[in-house]
């Protein structure tokens, strides 16, 4: 009998020879001699521990099977199995029990996760201490994905509610009015305490968006006369800086002003990915930023004048744009980053940095899941796979743009950054460089293409990455200016 039905067989008659009502719980601990990295030593103590009736300890161990992906469907069919029993084990654990459960689960199921709690934990501490309460609640919010119970991460995200008021006050006097906006409208315990504030951020915040509509309209009257008005009711508004600069941007890019944000994923965003996470304040100066993405078109003039190798064509692969002359007017892709690289070089500008990527595609707002608000992707709001016509790439800018006036933030092709893959935002710089420390064969590109259909590929905050030198249909890139 194979060794994957011999197992199954196995735990099924321990299922069926089970007592019945789940034991009373065990201590949670890690076998002696048990390898996290041995299919035979986990199944094992996964074996052992169904046979002594401790549902919870099993099912984490089959998980972490599940997690080195070596049994395919069978170990569904073993997690299923053990399921029923394990959640009647776990309505009987007292908060003591059920708080040492979670680090035997994270340590089993995710150990090279569980390692990072301590680092999370100092940096949160670090920030509650400088009485940055909102950004602590990033490394707490991380924590408690990992660990839902513990209490110090708990702690943080209520010294964040109760500081919202503060921190809206001191976003208002910084020039940030979204963020201000934001913590104000946080708890309505809150907002219904913060009386006159509340009213000069509303009349200050219709004045920020009508410039951002202005600036998105290409109209520089209309982008004059929402500046003067602006600067009437809320003269600190960084985004009067960024209209000062729209009058001199260059042709087809958008001015973005300087500010800081809270980069990564939140739990208020959901789906969050640990390589995401922690949520962490950077600050970013000014810049320019393509409003599109680089066409094939334009591509093609940077191969011309010999400075710009041609990547693959529609002919030497499906979907790929370059060589096609009906798709001149689609973003190039099917190219490597050193050749996106070369483009922006020969265009006077640069790829841009991650963390410039991800402040652009939020569009001024720090509480958004996508480029345009928090609805759900659909077709839309962003070129994506299955139900919009075509599998592929679209025209540039079929859809609607971001708050900065950029197009195709989410959807179309992903985009080349400068960054390199690190498997978390711990250490991550704060100051909108790109992060390039370390060993740097894996390199990170932003925005969900037009191969994806899940909602949460396009969400602000997702990462994906490839080696560099792969040609995939699906990355593209745009180039930002100093």
């Amino acid at each position: 009998m194979p060794k994957r039905a011999l197992f199954s067989f196995v735990v099924l008659a321990l299922f069926i020879a089970s007592p019945g009502p789940a034991q009373a719980p065990k201590r949670f601990s890690i076998p002696p001699g048990y390898d996290g990295t041995n299919e035979d030593s986990i199944f094992k103590a996964a074996h052992d521990a169904a046979a002594r009736g401790e549902w919870l300890a099993a099912e984490a161990f089959y998980k972490r099977l599940q997690a080195l992906d070596v049994w395919g469907n069978d170990v569904g069919g073993l997690l299923k199995g053990v399921h029923e029993e394990a959640e009647k084990e776990a309505a009987g654990l007292s908060p003591e029990q059920r708080t040492a459960y979670e680090e035997f689960r994270a340590g089993v199921v995710m150990p090279e996760i569980l390692a990072r709690v301590p680092a999370l934990r100092l940096g949160m501490d670090a920030l509650l201490k400088a009485g940055d309460e909102e950004a602590a609640a990033g490394y707490a919010e991380t924590i408690v994905k990992i660990l839902p119970h513990d209490a110090g991460a708990a702690a943080a995200l209520q010294k964040r509610l109760e500081a919202s008021l503060q921190n809206a006050k001191k976003s208002y006097a910084s020039g940030d009015i979204l963020t201000a906006a934001m913590l104000l409208a946080r708890g309505g315990e809150i907002t219904a305490d913060a009386g006159a504030l509340a009213g000069r951020v509303r009349k200050a915040l219709k004045a920020h968006e009508k410039l951002q509509e202005a600036m998105n309209g290409d109209s520089g009257g209309k982008v004059a006369a929402a500046a003067r008005a602006l600067a009437a009711v809320y003269p600190g508004d960084a985004l009067l800086g960024a209209a000062k600069k729209w009058e001199t941007r260059p042709a087809g890019m958008a001015a973005i002003p300087s500010g800081h944000y809270l980069m990564g994923c939140t739990l208020g965003e959901g789906d969050c990915e640990i390589v995401e996470t922690p949520a962490h304040r950077v600050s970013v100066k000014g810049f320019y930023m393509d409003r599109g993405e680089v066409t094939a078109a334009a591509y093609a003039g940077c191969v011309e004048a010999g400075k710009c190798a041609s990547p693959l064509s529609s002919t030497d692969a499906p979907y790929c744009t370059w060589g096609d002359p009906k798709l001149g007017d689609h973003p190039i892709n099917c190219v490597t980053w050193a050749q996106a690289k070369a483009y922006c070089a020969w265009a006077e500008k640069r790829l841009p940095t991650e963390a410039e990527w991800e402040y652009a595609a939020r569009g001024g707002y720090n509480d958004r899941r996508y480029p345009w608000g928090n609805e759900e992707a659909d077709c839309s709001r962003a070129v994506m796979a299955d139900g919009c016509g075509r599998m592929g790439t679209w025209a540039e800018g079929s859809k609607a743009a971001n708050g900065f006036g950029l197009l195709d933030m989410a959807g179309n092709v992903s985009e080349w950054v400068e960054d390199c893959l690190h498997d978390s935002y711990l250490g991550a710089p704060a100051d909108g460089r790109a992060w390039t420390e370390g060993e740097c064969t894996t390199r990170l590109l932003r925005d969900g293409s037009w191969f994806y259909r899940a909602s949460g590929s396009f969400r602000v905050s997702n990462r994906s990455w490839l080696d560099p030198a792969t040609q995939n249909p699906s990355a593209g890139f745009r180039c930002v200016k100093d």
